[in-house]
């Protein structure tokens, strides 16, 4: 137990000092923004509305991937 419990608090620790605060203030800033078009855009049945957001969003997770690592397969473009 008390492994695990290591084991996680290095996980969190690796990821806070691999992502700068400008990148996790921006990812909170746009979800906010993003949850608010898309109540919209779904009310409206209009897609489009929202997608500019969603485009936004992934871009700023892949900048995450990036620059915490990944095992496998990054992200594709």
């Amino acid at each position: 137990m008390v492994a695990t419990n290591v084991r996680e608090m290095r996980r969190v620790y690796d990821r806070k000092i691999k992502l700068p605060t400008a990148l996790v203030q921006e990812i909170a800033r746009t979800t906010t923004l993003a949850k608010s078009a898309w109540v919209q855009a779904r009310a409206a049945a209009e897609f489009a509305q929202f997608a500019p957001y969603l485009e936004k969003l992934l871009d700023l997770k892949r900048q995450v991937a990036d620059r915490i690592g990944y095992t496998t397969e990054p992200m594709t473009r």
